[in-house]
């Protein structure tokens, strides 16, 4: 199998279904820190406030050359200097090494519409080896265990861009 290729576009509000679609998966659930499904209407609440919000980023990324959308990534502005990473992986497009190549290109992209950004954070289910790999994949480095918002364990992943 020829290895795949992705592009990367702002989210726009015609991918509400989608995102909402690939949040209440349940596997995405599962290794995410909010495990309960959501409401459309939470939804769309929270995706209308994220399109316009000037410290939240989301990118679709899309298989190419046919443009199927295969994740999502988003960054939020923690502060001038550092931003936090998310991601979630389609369901139909797992396993197939996409995880390292939406982070990758997401992070150029961030950091070219963002370059006081020197910092990006993950963080990440201790239990949620898959991202744990994909991250280090990328060059994020383990740097601690702590109990995180809203008494959820996390670890800290981190990535200093130079």
């Amino acid at each position: 199998m020829p290895e795949l290729e992705i592009a990367l576009r702002p989210a726009e509000p015609e991918d509400a279904r989608l995102l909402f679609n690939w949040r209440n998966d349940d596997l995405t659930r599962q290794v995410s820190f909010h495990s309960e499904k959501i409401s459309w209407e939470e939804h769309i609440v929270w995706y209308n406030n994220s399109l316009s919000s000037t410290s939240r980023q989301i990118f679709i990324g899309e298989v190419l050359p046919d443009q199927s959308p295969c994740g999502q990534v988003r960054f939020d502005l923690l502060s001038p200097e550092e931003a936090e990473i998310s991601i979630v992986i389609a369901p139909e497009w797992r396993g197939k090494g996409l995880g390292k190549k939406i982070i990758s290109a997401g992070v150029e992209k961030f950091h070219v519409e963002n370059p006081a950004v020197l910092t990006i954070i993950a963080n990440i289910k201790p239990e949620n080896a898959a991202s744990k790999k994909v991250f280090q994949h990328c060059g994020f480095e383990y740097i601690e265990t702590y109990m995180g918002k809203e008494d959820f364990l996390s670890e800290k992943w981190l990535l200093r861009i130079s």
